[in-house]
């Protein structure tokens, strides 16, 4: 898979890997500041975000197999790597299949642990607000809108609003559905 990057710097390579729901735009600013200091930085688009292709897949393999394809279309031959949530735990897996072609490696805001066990308060609230975002009926109007007209703004209104406006950025690629929302259950807007 061709994965979308933006390039900036001039230097020993830096890829630059986002979290789940994320795109290379959420790390131009530190992107930039690490040209700055002599480093090309490459901010990914990950399968199934941004502007990168959107695949039936979303597993980490898969992505370890885009990595790979990065590098060679792009000939590097070692690279170090900022990896953030998702991306710190597929680098991580990168750097066990493939740790000759690692420099570096640092992981941002996620540990190597199941995050599946949704006994974890903090990650199963999210996950169950995740689930409840009906992103076809607030399309055109934004949840924000329409809470903010009736004058709604508890906590859970609120993480919802921001939620919805931080995925619908990468829920929407043209007119493919994106699988990766389909395995959590998200419907994809078809109009």
């Amino acid at each position: 898979m061709q994965l979308y990057s933006r390039i900036i710097g001039s230097g020993p390579p830096i890829l630059v890997l986002h979290g789940v729901f994320g795109m290379s735009d959420n790390w131009v600013t530190i992107g930039s500041a690490l040209a700055e200091h002599g480093f090309t930085v490459h901010l990914l688009d990950l399968r199934n975000h941004g502007r990168s292709p959107h695949a039936e897949t979303h597993r980490y393999p898969d992505m370890c197999d885009d990595l790979n394809h990065y590098l060679e279309q792009n000939k590097l031959a070692i690279v170090d790597i900022i990896g953030h949530s998702m991306g710190g735990k597929l680098a991580m897996m990168y750097g066990l299949l493939d740790p000759e072609k690692l420099r570096k490696l640092v992981i941002v805001d996620i540990a190597p642990s199941d995050y599946r066990n949704l006994d974890n308060s903090f990650h199963a609230d999210i996950i169950t607000t995740l689930l409840q975002i009906e992103f076809l009926s607030h399309f055109r109007q934004t949840i924000s809108r329409r809470r903010l007209e009736t004058n709604e703004h508890t906590a859970a209104t609120r993480l919802c609003c921001q939620l919805e406006q931080f995925l619908i950025v990468s829920h929407i690629n043209g007119d493919l559905p994106n699988p990766f929302f389909a395995e959590i259950g998200f419907n994809h807007p078809t109009e």
